[in-house]
């Protein structure tokens, strides 16, 4: 116990002691930082919660350039936490039957990525589809940056507008969605929308105000 919370102190340590440059610094940059100093996996997940709590700023060059999907990922927010073996046993769940409905739809590594550019336009590719939009990075009700996603008019994708809670880490990052509004996306860009898994799914992800699903994902 006294060990973890040395290193959880320290952690703290190292992220406070980089906030006053943080501005002139990408968050990316800034976590670097902390990885080069302490070499550990859950004081790197540990030094990534706490700046977040900080307020650290996300900039366009943290998002600039192509993400490609590598995997799922499921959070609750922090209002909203069950409780140990609990939390763990629901995020496993949701996480499988959010895996097994991507599935499929074709959804999985090499079919679906965002491209964002400097001049604040995107591209969102799955399949053989290639859907636009701009993006821009907003405060939400908390005065947290969220990346709002707005994509243009097309046959599936009429002016739909999505808010993206970016998770930049050391070694993995997370574009996270608030559970019904990812389904409904999902849906609409699918030929699959009202099959079993996705009713299930949705079932689930209903049961936790709050929620968020998303796509673990790589830049390229």
């Amino acid at each position: 116990m006294r060990k973890s919370v040395i290193i959880i102190a320290a952690a703290f340590a190292v992220t406070a002691a980089n906030m006053e440059t943080a501005a002139a610094q990408s968050l990316r940059d800034l976590l670097n930082k902390g990885k080069e100093v302490i070499e550990n996996e859950n004081v790197q997940n540990v030094i990534g919660t706490v700046t977040e709590g900080l307020g650290i700023q996300l900039s366009p060059d943290d998002i600039c350039g192509t993400w490609n999907y590598s995997g799922t990922a499921v959070r609750f927010t922090s209002d909203n936490m069950l409780a140990g073996a609990a939390s763990t046993l629901a995020s496993s769940e949701i996480e499988s039957k959010l895996d097994e409905y991507l599935l499929k739809i074709g959804l999985k590594e090499g079919t679906f990525s965002y491209t964002f550019n400097p001049d604040s336009t995107f591209t969102n590719t799955f399949l053989k589809q290639k859907l636009s939009g701009t993006y821009s990075i907003v405060k939400d009700d908390n005065g947290d940056d969220i990346l709002e996603l707005k994509y243009g008019k097309s046959a599936r994708l009429d002016f739909l507008t999505l808010s993206t809670l970016v998770d930049i880490g050391t070694d993995r990052t997370e574009f996270l969605f608030n559970a019904d509004k990812l389904l409904d996306f999902i849906g609409k860009i699918s030929s699959t929308s009202d099959n079993s898994t996705l009713k299930s799914l949705s079932s689930l992800t209903s049961q936790f105000d709050g929620l968020k699903i998303g796509f673990e994902v790589k830049k390229q």
